[in-house]
Formats: structure tokens, C-alpha cells, sequence
């Protein structure tokens, strides 16, 4: 007990710290296409997605001033949503979500948080993919199965780091081809040492460090795709 409790304080303790809504810099990507503003996912829903990423790292930390802020953030962007968005019954979810994170975050419900929050993100990813994005489907995924691997160590749940390790294996069996064939081996070798050691895992504690790599591996595979703000 006393070494799964040791997993989940070092995890926390080494989490991204987050902080009030903001967008870091983007390395340059292979594909030099513009897409449409019309195309694009509206701002609204990318809002909320991000707002929601800095949501389940203030919960991962306990920063609840600054989890407070994120739900404001997500709660603003979600009354702003545009109607008509494709996939209504995944927007029903979303609303559902959104509105049921403010008790959990106000309650300091860390668990239901970060369970919450995560779920948002990938709503997100889902309801954008009807749109043209810079960043593919699968690269936006690799982010959500970290978190997954967070609620699981912070959970003590061997069911979710399971799943979240073969989804992770499956996702990134797809993807993988797509950086190779773009020359970006070296990010593509170390995605797939990150992916075998969590495969390797057995205890919760065995995940801490795999987990916070591939949180670093995964950010920085999507910020490839990204070639411009919009």
C-alpha cells in the first residue's frame, strides 16, 4: 500500500503544473496546407478541449484555485458553442459533462475530475475530427491515453491502465507509419520505447515514469503537426 500510494504522490508531485489559458509554440510540420477557418473545428470546441487538458492536470496536482478557472474556461466556451454541430448525441454527453464538472470541482472530487475532465477531451477530439484539422485523430489520442494511464495510477485501477496501454498500442500502430513517412524517426523510435515499457508495467508504481514520458512524447508528436495558430 505504501508503494502505491508512493506512485501516485510522485506522479502528482511531477505533473504538469497548469496555469491560466494560454497556447505554447508550435514546431513546424512536413504538410504545408491551409485549411479554411470554415473547416476548422469551431474555436469554441477547441476552447473547450483545452481548457479541459488544464482542468485534469490542476486536479492531478489538487490546485483547485486553478481548477475553479479551467471549469469557468470550459463552461464560457461551452454556452458558446455554435447549434448545429455535427454528432448531436456526443454534444448532449458534452453538455452533460460540463455541467456535472463544476460540482465535482467545487466538492474537490479529484478522482471524478480527472475522470471527468479527460472524458471532455476526448468528446472533443471525436466531435472535431468532423472537421479538417492540422493534427490527426490519432495524434490528438495519444494525450488522452496518458491521462488515462494518470486516472489509472491515481486510482489504483488495474482495469484502466490495462486498457489504457492496449489503446495506447493500437493508436500508435496506426500512427507510427504516418511520422516514418514524414522522416521523423527519432520521434517515432522513442513513442515506441515509451509504448514497451508501459507494456512492460506490472504494478502502478512501475507506470509513474513511463507515463510522465509519454505525457513529454505525446505533446510533443502533436505540437509536429501543428504549423500555425489560427
Amino acid at each position: 500500500m505504501l508503494v502505491l500510494a508512493a506512485a501516485t504522490v510522485a506522479l502528482a508531485g511531477c505533473s504538469r503544473q497548469p496555469a491560466p489559458p494560454s497556447q505554447a509554440g508550435a514546431t513546424a510540420p512536413a504538410d504545408t496546407r491551409v485549411i479554411p477557418v470554415a473547416d476548422r473545428p469551431p474555436a469554441t470546441l477547441v476552447g473547450i478541449g483545452d481548457a479541459a487538458k488544464g482542468l485534469f492536470d490542476a486536479a492531478v496536482a489538487a490546485d483547485w484555485r486553478a481548477a475553479s478557472e479551467w471549469t469557468m474556461a470550459i463552461s464560457e466556451s461551452a454556452s458558446a458553442l455554435p447549434s448545429g454541430l455535427p454528432k448531436a448525441d456526443l454534444v448532449g454527453q458534452l453538455g452533460s459533462l460540463v455541467a456535472a464538472l463544476k460540482g465535482h470541482v467545487t466538492a474537490h472530487e479529484r478522482i471524478e475530475t480527472m475522470d471527468y475532465s479527460n472524458t471532455v477531451t476526448r468528446l472533443v477530439a471525436d466531435l472535431s475530427a468532423e472537421f479538417q484539422t492540422d493534427v490527426p485523430y490519432d495524434a490528438v489520442m495519444l494525450g488522452f491515453y496518458g491521462r488515462q494511464l494518470e486516472l489509472g495510477i491515481a486510482t489504483v485501477r488495474p482495469s484502466t491502465l490495462t486498457q489504457a496501454v492496449t489503446d495506447l498500442r493500437s493508436t500508435w500502430n496506426r500512427l507510427q507509419p504516418v511520422l516514418l513517412q514524414r522522416g521523423q524517426t527519432d520521434e517515432a523510435r522513442r513513442f515506441t520505447d515509451v509504448v514497451v515499457q508501459l507494456e512492460g508495467a506490472k504494478r502502478p508504481a512501475d507506470f509513474v515514469a513511463p507515463t510522465r514520458a509519454e505525457l513529454t512524447e505525446a505533446d510533443r508528436i502533436e505540437k509536429l503537426f501543428r504549423s500555425r495558430t489560427s
